[in-house]
């Protein structure tokens, strides 16, 4: 939980400082908005973890890039480069039907890294939970 709101409260000040980039924008410091601009989208894929984060990086993509970036005829790298992280995409805590039968579930595992991992290079572990 320390790493989400770690990168959560990253991203959040990394947003705040790109208004200010652009704020100031000149293309003389070009290279610090699109430097910066990466910095807080990475910070906002490693504090991702919900359909919800999902939306957020989208609604940048669709608001905040073409207006920012695009119109300024800047570019941004088309690659991730924030550390390789794995997650679950809203786990579930509880797997059981009314009549207290466990049921099948399929996890949505999300993969962010520089390079595509191979599918015989993902291990998942899991483990029942006791009952005490």
């Amino acid at each position: 939980r320390f790493n989400y709101w770690s990168n959560m409260l990253e991203y959040i000040r990394m947003m705040g400082k790109v208004g200010v980039d652009w704020g100031h924008f000149e293309s003389s410091n070009a290279n610090v908005l699109i430097n910066d601009t990466i910095m807080m989208i990475n910070y906002l894929m490693a504090a991702m973890t919900t359909k919800g984060t999902m939306g957020t990086l989208t609604n940048i993509q669709q608001q905040l890039i073409p207006d920012m970036i695009w119109k300024n005829k800047l570019t941004l790298p088309n690659e991730y480069s924030g550390m390789t992280r794995m997650y679950v995409l809203s786990p579930r805590s509880m797997i059981l039907t009314k009549d207290g039968d466990s049921m099948e579930y399929d996890i949505q595992l999300m993969i962010l890294s520089k390079a595509a991992p191979s599918v015989s290079d993902i291990t998942v572990y899991y483990r029942e939970l006791s009952s005490n």
